[in-house]
């Protein structure tokens, strides 16, 4: 699947693994032990296609399929990176790692400022940093008293220096 624009989570058996945005690519293998399913965070618009149709294409042009291969990539690190997260970090790490992470893939920004509206939920936020939503909250609140963070509603973040918050992340 190609998300042409929205957001989604990647669920397996109850449990958030992933968070998708435009322009990315989603597999989603038929396995008989695992629940895997994508629920929308906001409005979603999808091109559905078969894998196996697709990489076919894929071969048949050098360029789709380098874009392939860079996109597959990027997830495999991702994942790694995560992993790193969930291991060997803080809360309070992994939450600031997480918002970093937000503004590199939903607004390419890697220093200065950013300001996201988060599309998940404090609760699919924890799902997936092992966390649980009242230490989610608890680290939301540390980040803003540390001024590394301001929060606005239910879902808006400003990022007023995206290297400090790595530097807490622990990057």
């Amino acid at each position: 699947m190609f998300i042409a624009g929205g957001s989604a989570k990647l669920v397996a058996n109850h449990h958030v693994l992933a968070f998708h945005f435009t322009g990315e690519i989603v597999s989603l293998l038929c396995q008989s032990d695992g629940d895997f399913r994508l629920a929308a965070l906001s409005d979603l618009e999808l091109v559905v296609f078969s894998a196996d149709e697709f990489l076919d294409v894929a071969q048949a042009d050098p360029k789709m399929l380098r874009s392939v291969i860079a996109i597959s990539l990027q997830a495999l690190e991702r994942s790694r990176t995560k992993m790193m997260r969930l291991g060997h970090k803080t809360a309070r790490q992994r939450v600031a790692d997480f918002l970093h992470s937000m503004a590199e893939r939903m607004h390419d920004a890697t220093k200065g400022q950013c300001e996201l509206e988060l599309p998940m939920s404090r609760r699919d936020i924890g799902e997936s940093l092992g966390l649980t939503i009242e230490t989610v909250s608890r680290q939301f609140t540390e980040l803003r008293e540390l001024g590394l963070i301001e929060t606005t509603g239910r879902s808006g973040v400003r990022i007023p220096d995206l290297r400090a918050l790595s530097t807490e992340a622990g990057q």
